[in-house]
């Protein structure tokens, strides 16, 4: 569900949608994962290196590297995130639609995890 309220802007300028900041980040996908360890290990092995590009391109070339295999673990843990997320997703919407009923009138698609997919009636307005 969207919970947003729109910030004043510039003259001129359109106005911006603020964020909720206890709605759950995104997980990352397998590359950022790859890329949470790969930077701790870049940077004992180069101190000096400030670069932000130059970690990001030792890593993109890493991983184009890397066998099917190798990558399978940096998946799975992305997808162990993913299942976290989901879940903790289904919670924030439920607490949206409690502490807000009006969002009913407002209904938007839903991601459901159990669905797999969006839904413009989410199950748990019915429970």
């Amino acid at each position: 569900l969207l919970l947003c309220r729109l910030k004043p802007r510039a003259a001129g300028r359109s106005k911006k949608a603020v964020k909720d900041p206890n709605k759950p980040k995104r997980p990352p996908s397998a590359f950022f994962v790859f890329m949470e360890e790969f930077r701790k290990v870049f940077k004992e092995k180069n101190p000096n290196n400030k670069s932000v590009a130059a970690v990001g391109k030792a890593a993109g070339e890493k991983w184009k590297a890397m066998s099917e295999a190798d990558k399978a673990t940096y998946k799975a843990k992305a997808d162990k995130r993913k299942a976290e997320y989901e879940k903790t997703m289904d919670a924030y919407n439920k607490k949206q639609v409690q502490t807000n009923p009006s969002l009913l009138l407002f209904q938007l698609p839903v991601y459901s995890s159990e669905l797999g997919s969006y839904s413009s009636f989410p199950e748990f307005i019915w429970e």
